[in-house]
């Protein structure tokens, strides 16, 4: 189900409930980064549901009313997605749009769950949402997209019938996304593709330098490098490895958001 059809359906259902004055639009929480590590790639997301938005409003609204969206900032940042979440509570939304991120979309779960507030989510990916939704307990929590547990099953796939690599280095950033992922890679790709994981380094988020890894990389000669970062360590990852002339092909969940972004007009990832 797209996210359109899904706020269609999610609103209408809650609205029965409500019932509201007819002149009075409809709110939508959007609980997403617009700071932080995930930046970049939130962007593309706010984008979506402004589409999705113009296109239901075009149509008549729901139940004849406008929709409206109030958009927080949670920062990529579990503590502040919980902060976020409490004031879409507050506001009365009828249903939540986020949090991207998936630490944040984990600590926002018993929020929404405890005020009966259904929340989607189209970008987290840690398995452990799956896990704690519907028969894990959580009835409001909801993903449009696949966990980084599916994602990593089809990549074993590919990977094993092309073989195009036999060692691979992985590097993940330290979040319920760049550990989950990781996890994920080794427990489905590196059996179904016979792989040899040679180095797994962890990094914060906002890491200004890579220079240590990616020399450990250049020593390791790994015949792959797996990443699992968000849009803005991506990018720097990414950056600083032509830099230093790191040419070794790259897979796992390469974020680079959604512009045309330098690095891949200079041709970094046919390089890398």
């Amino acid at each position: 189900m797209g996210i359109r059809s899904w706020m269609a359906a999610a609103l209408a259902a809650g609205l029965m409930a409500a019932a509201p004055a007819m002149a009075q639009p409809i709110v939508i929480g959007v609980s997403t980064a617009q700071t932080g590590p995930a930046a970049v790639a939130a962007e593309w997301e706010l984008w979506g549901v402004n589409l999705a938005i113009e296109e239901i409003n075009a149509a008549g609204g729901v139940l004849g009313r406008k929709l409206e969206i109030l958009v927080m900032d949670n920062k990529c940042n579990p503590s502040e997605a919980v902060n976020v979440a409490n004031k879409l509570v507050e506001a009365k939304v009828v249903a939540i749009e986020g949090s991207h991120c998936s630490s944040a979309h984990l600590a926002s779960m018993k929020i929404i769950q405890d005020a009966k507030i259904p929340m989607i989510t189209g970008i987290a990916s840690n398995p452990q949402i799956t896990t704690l939704s519907g028969k894990g307990g959580n009835d409001y929590a909801f993903r449009i997209s696949a966990s980084d547990a599916g994602m990593m099953q089809a990549l074993g796939i590919y990977l094993a019938a092309k073989k195009p690599f036999k060692t691979v280095a992985i590097v993940a950033e330290d979040s319920d996304f760049g550990r989950g992922g990781a996890d994920a890679f080794k427990a489905a790709v590196v059996p179904k593709a016979g792989l040899e994981v040679v180095s797994t380094d962890i990094h914060p988020q906002n890491a200004p330098d890579f220079t240590s890894i990616l020399t450990r990389l250049q020593q390791r000669r790994p015949d792959a490098i797996a990443t699992f970062q968000l849009g803005g360590d991506s990018l720097n990852f990414l950056r600083q490895a032509m830099q230093v002339g790191v040419r070794i092909p790259f897979t796992g969940r390469i974020e680079l958001g959604g512009r045309n972004t330098p690095i891949i007009e200079a041709g970094g990832l046919e390089k890398s």
